[in-house]
């Protein structure tokens, strides 16, 4: 009768232990979700001052193809440089669209403004005609590096809409100082590395436009 007196309370804790280890892991796994750091979310944008409508001539029909990307910047996660070899992949930092449809656009708005066009077309051009010029480009670095500089090193070719003859083939390389260690001024010093880019290109098209 004790024996059997002791197996019950002995059954008892330990269902009452088993309880407490539930609860305190439903506690655990509450508060884990409740404390989860919420991911930021960034993107580009245009930092070229907009031209009035009197200025837009629309003359020019640009088209801006495939943009080649590197297999590492293709990725959700902001990158960044910890060493010369090794990256960072920030989980909580990241684009709020694929970084290679964000750069065309913004690329395409940049053009227009600075051409004084809004005949700048994105791949694919199924129902674009009559294009004056074919813009290719690929990046092979856009990220802050070791020295918490912005880099973008990008090789792009003009090529001619009508006999699709190249009449420019460029490499662009450009630096900026990140304004700070903080994401936002991350994205903020990527745009205008782009703007820089935008005005090498858009040069080159007003300057070949102007000998045709």
């Amino acid at each position: 009768m004790i024996f059997f007196s002791e197996r019950i309370k002995s059954e008892g804790n330990m269902k009452k232990n088993w309880y407490t280890i539930a609860l305190l892991a439903l506690i655990l796994v509450m508060e884990g979700c409740g404390g989860s750091r919420p991911s930021r979310f960034f993107i580009l944008t245009s930092t070229v001052q907009k031209n009035s409508p009197e200025d837009r001539p629309d003359s020019l029909r640009i088209g801006i193809g495939t943009i080649r990307f590197p297999e590492y910047l293709n990725r959700p996660q902001i990158v960044s440089h910890k060493t010369a070899n090794e990256l960072n992949l920030a989980e909580f930092y990241r684009w709020a669209e694929p970084l290679q449809e964000n750069l065309a656009r913004i690329l395409a708005e940049n053009l227009s403004q600075l051409i004084g066009t809004d005949h700048v077309f994105i791949l694919p051009w199924q129902t674009v005609t009559n294009l004056d010029y074919r813009i290719f480009l690929e990046i092979r670095r856009f990220e802050l590096n070791t020295e918490s500089k912005v880099v973008l090193v990008a090789v792009w070719q003009i090529v001619s809409g009508k006999d699709k003859r190249p009449v420019v083939h460029r490499r662009s390389e450009i630096f900026r100082e990140a304004d700070s260690l903080n994401y936002n001024s991350l994205a903020e010093s990527m745009s205008h590395t782009l703007e820089i880019l935008s005005r090498e290109m858009a040069d080159e098209l007003t300057k070949v436009h102007g000998n045709r």
